[in-house]
């Protein structure tokens, strides 16, 4: 039962404050919009980071934090590369967030429920992706191509590069466009002999550093602070979205219902518009649970595609050793 609606109507609703939902919230503002921003998770503050470097590492990893993060409900969470017991308050936990796969087809789902979300334990790198991804399907025969093409997104690329400030270098290679940049890598000795002798002996080929965000010190994201600073947006925390709500008439959506996390009080924030950004996989379920007689199996869902074929955010590393080499070793300006 809803036990309140807002009496304002906003002119967007936007479910969700990682990467794309805090960006969303900054870009409407700033084009005078009133925007109403739903977390699911708890706001955060300078306390929640006071464990880690000034780039955002944890001040080291133990194996124990893991063995006792299993024991205590994180037996998901705490498989993942960056979780340390300086970290672990980051994830979820698994028991009171739990979710279910086919025994053969087990998916591991990173999840963070504070502000900012997975912006909090992520790589920060960011390639920019090329027509050899947007119109693979032209290229090899499979599947489908994008409907844009890189140059369409290029601008928006820039943009956000601008803003939010990368570390890159300019490569030249086709497949990885290079970017705007706000500093270059140095790489370490070891680093530069590899990317010499690759280079000489595949000249298609390139080595190149990370592409990666400037660390975020203020840990609040910030084109959530710059939305903040235009006085049009309304942030709620502990606000876990439950479903769109719909028009009866047009079939649009109107709304969004969700749970206050500390109470469990339902209430219903109007909107004129609906953006979700909760993540792949959570915004799928608030499609599907948005069923509604003009929308019988789910809000997007005429060709009975939503939650198929759909890709979250999947972790991939690789580790190596060179014959004669001890010890970590990276460019410095990362850290």
């Amino acid at each position: 039962m809803v036990t309140g609606v807002t009496s304002k109507t906003y002119d967007a609703i936007v479910v969700g404050s990682g990467a794309t939902g805090s960006m969303a919230a900054k870009e409407l503002t700033e084009k005078g919009l009133e925007v109403l921003l739903l977390e699911a998770g708890r706001n955060i503050s300078e306390l929640d980071f006071q464990d880690l470097d000034s780039s955002g590492h944890p001040k080291g990893l133990e194996i124990g934090a893991r063995v006792r993060a299993i024991l205590t409900g994180q037996h998901i969470q705490a498989r993942f590369t960056g979780f340390s017991r300086h970290t672990r308050h980051l994830y979820v936990n698994d028991r009171e967030n739990p979710y279910t796969t086919p025994k053969d087809q087990f998916y591991l789902w990173p999840r963070g429920r504070q502000l900012g979300g997975r912006l909090h334990t992520w790589g920060r790198v960011v390639p920019r992706m090329s027509d050899y991804d947007f119109k693979a399907a032209s290229r090899d025969g499979h599947g489908e191509d994008w409907p844009l093409t890189y140059q369409e997104l290029a601008p928006y690329y820039d943009k956000v590069e601008t803003f939010l400030g990368v570390y890159g270098s300019r490569e030249g290679h086709p497949a990885v466009p290079d970017g705007r940049y706000v500093k270059t890598p140095t790489l370490s000795a070891l680093e530069s002999d590899f990317k010499k002798k690759v280079e000489a002996k595949w000249s298609e080929r390139r080595d190149m550093p990370l592409r990666m965000l400037v660390p975020n010190l203020k840990r609040v994201p910030l084109p959530v602070i710059e939305a903040l600073e235009t006085g049009r947006l309304t942030l709620r925390t502990d606000a876990v979205a439950k479903q769109v709500t719909t028009d009866p008439v047009t079939g649009y959506a109107d709304g969004v219902e969700f749970v206050d996390r500390i109470t469990r009080a339902v209430h219903k924030a109007r909107g004129r518009a609906v953006v979700l950004c909760a993540s792949t996989i959570e915004s799928v379920r608030l499609l599907l649970n948005s069923a509604c007689p003009r929308h019988p199996d789910g809000l997007g869902n005429s060709s009975g595609l939503l939650g198929r074929y759909f890709m979250d955010q999947c972790t991939s590393l690789v580790f190596g050793s060179i014959p004669g080499s001890t010890g970590w070793q990276c460019d410095p300006s990362l850290k």
